[in-house]
C-alpha cells in the first residue's frame, strides 16, 4: 500500500491523534495534507505548547488540550502515541464506542515499500540500531534510520524504494499493539524495565515479542543466547534464528573468544579494533554483525568498528589528556550496571539521565575518594556508608577536578548536549582499577539535592 492509498482511505473520517509529541506531528501534517478532519489531543496546556504544535492548529487541526484531553472526544480512527497505554480506561471507552485504534508506527509498516530491520531490547537498542545503519551505509545501501531513536519515518515513506533498507529502533510502547513484524528482528537483551507503565513483567515481555511474532519463514530473528528470556524466544520463531553469545559458541551465530568476534567460527573483528569501549558493546557488535549478514562484507564491519565513535551522549569519546580517556555517557537509558570494559580500555561511569549540582558532585567526590582509599588499604569493594550532607555547599567554580594516584574525575561544560548546556561527568582510570562503588542511592541523593 502506498502513502497516498493509505491516507485516501481515511478521507471522510474523523481522526483523533492522541499525543502531539515528536512522532505524531508529521502524522498530523500528512492527515491535513490529504484534507482529513483531525483532532490533536494532548495533556500539555495551551500556554506551554511548542510553536510547532500551534502551527498545526493554524494549518487546520483542532486541538483538545489539558488534563481532560481524553474526555469528551469521539472519532472513527485514533492514532495512539507510544507512551499511552492501550488499556487506559479512556481508550477502552473510545474502543467500545466503535473507534478503531492504530499508531504512527503501525501506519509506517503498512506503507513502507522496503525491508525493515528492527531492534528492541532493554539495553543497547540505540547503539545496535546505529551500528547496523552505519555498516549498511558503508556497504553502499540507501538506509533510513528512525523509530524510537528519535526520527519518525512515516512522512518519508513516499521517498523510499523497494531496494532501500529501513533500520528501526522499537520500544515496548511502540510494539504493544503492533500488528506487523520486522523482516530482520533483533532482541538485544531483556530485564525488568518500564514496569511503572506495564502492568507486569509478562506484559513487557509480550510487547517485545511483537517484533517477531508475525514473521514468516523467510524472515530472521536474532537473539541473545546469554539472556534467559531472549533465548527462550527461539522455539516461537517462524523463520531463521541466529544467536549471539559471549559465554558459549552458538551453532549458527556469533561468539566471542580470545578477544575476537566470530560468525559461524570465522573471525570478523577483534575487540581491540572496536573504537567504543565495553563488553556490552561487543554484544552490540555481535548483534549487528548477524543483522547485516548477506548485506555487508566483513571489511565494512571492520571499517565501522575502527571509525565509529559511539552514539551521541552514550559512552561517546570526548578527548584524551595525559593518558586519560574521557567519555560522555550523560543520557544512557538504563540505571542497570553495564558490563565492565576490557582491561585495555579506560573505564567510564556516569549517572544515568541525571544532572548533578556542584554540591551533589562534591559529595560524590568525597565518597568516591574515601572508597578508593579504603579499597587500597583493606581490599574491600563494598560501598561506603552514605556521607552526611554538608550544611553549606563548598564554593567551587563550574570546572572542578580531583585527583588521586589511580583516577581522575572531572566535571566541565560540554556543548551541545541536546538543546541545553549540561555537565559531562566521567571517571576514567589510567590503570585498570576496581569499579566505582557509588550506588544508585547516591545518584538519587544527588538528584534530590538539586531539587532542594
Amino acid at each position: 500500500m502506498t502513502v497516498t492509498e493509505y491516507f485516501t482511505r481515511l478521507q471522510g473520517k474523523r481522526v483523533l491523534v492522541l499525543g502531539l509529541g515528536v512522532s505524531n506531528r508529521p502524522l498530523v501534517r500528512l492527515l491535513l495534507r490529504f484534507g482529513i478532519d483531525v483532532t490533536g489531543c494532548d495533556r500539555t496546556p495551551r500556554e506551554k505548547l511548542d510553536p510547532e504544535v500551534l502551527e498545526l492548529e493554524r494549518l487546520g487541526a483542532k486541538l483538545h488540550l489539558g488534563d481532560d484531553y481524553l474526555t469528551g472526544i469521539t472519532g472513527d480512527v485514533a492514532f495512539r502515541t507510544p507512551g499511552l497505554h492501550p488499556e487506559k480506561p479512556a481508550l477502552q471507552a473510545l474502543r467500545a464506542a466503535g473507534t478503531q485504534f492504530t499508531s504512527e508506527m503501525e501506519a509506517f509498516f503498512e506503507v513502507c515499500p522496503c525491508r525493515i530491520i528492527g531492534v528492541t531490547g532493554s539495553d543497547g537498542k540505540t547503539t545496535t540500531s546505529t551500528l547496523i545503519s552505519e555498516i549498511l551505509k558503508h556497504a553502499g545501501h540507501r538506509v533510513w534510520t528512525g523509530g524510537n531513536i528519535g526520527t519518525p519515518l512515516l512522512d518519508q515513506a513516499e521517498h523510499m524504494t523497494p531496494d532501500d533498507l529501513v533500520v528501526l529502533e522499537l520500544s515496548s510502547f511502540q510494539l504493544m499493539d503492533l500488528r506487523h513484524s520486522c523482516h530482520i528482528a533483533v532482541v538485544t537483551n531483556l530485564a525488568p524495565n518500564h514496569l511503572d507503565v506495564h502492568r507486569d513483567m509478562a506484559e513487557y515481555i509480550d510487547a517485545k515479542k511483537h517484533i517477531f511474532t508475525r514473521q514468516t519463514a523467510q524472515d530472521v530473528l536474532i537473539l541473545n543466547a546469554d539472556n534467559t528470556i531472549t533465548a527462550g524466544f527461539a522455539p516461537e520463531a517462524a523463520g531463521e534464528v541466529r544467536m549471539f553469545s559471549r559465554q558459549t559458541v552458538p551453532a549458527h551465530g556469533a561468539s566471542f573468544r580470545d578477544g575476537v568476534i566470530r560468525r559461524d567460527g570465522v573471525p570478523v573483528v577483534r575487540q581491540e579494533e572496536i573504537k567504543i569501549p565495553g563488553l556490552h558493546n561487543v554484544e552490540n557488535y555481535m548483534a549487528a554483525i548477524l543483522a547485516v549478514e548477506g548485506l555487508a562484507s566483513d571489511e565494512d564491519i571492520r571499517y565501522v568498528a575502527r571509525n565509529f565513535g559511539g552514539v551521541e551522549h552514550r559512552i561517546e569519546f570526548v578527548r584524551e589528556k595525559d593518558g586519560v580517556k574521557f567519555y560522555n555517557d550523560s543520557i544512557a537509558s538504563s540505571d542497570r550496571p553495564r558490563p565492565r570494559a576490557a582491561p585495555s580500555r579506560a573505564c567510564a561511569a556516569s549517572p544515568r539521565r541525571s544532572f548533578l549540582s556542584r554540591a551533589a558532585m562534591t559529595s560524590t567526590f568525597r565518597m568516591t575518594c574515601s572508597a578508593r582509599r579504603s579499597q587500597r588499604t583493606s581490599g574491600s569493594s563494598s560501598a561506603p556508608a552514605r556521607p552526611a550532607r554538608r550544611s553549606q555547599p563548598r564554593p567551587a567554580p563550574f570546572r572542578m577536578r580531583r585527583r588521586s594516584s589511580k583516577f581522575r574525575i572531572s566535571m566541565r561544560p560540554f556543548t551541545p548536549l541536546r538543546s541545553r548546556q549540561s555537565p559531562v561527568i566521567s571517571c576514567c582510570c589510567p590503570r585498570q582499577a576496581p569499579p566505582l562503588t557509588a550506588s544508585r542511592t547516591l545518584w538519587s541523593e544527588a538528584r534530590n539535592s538539586r531539587k532542594r
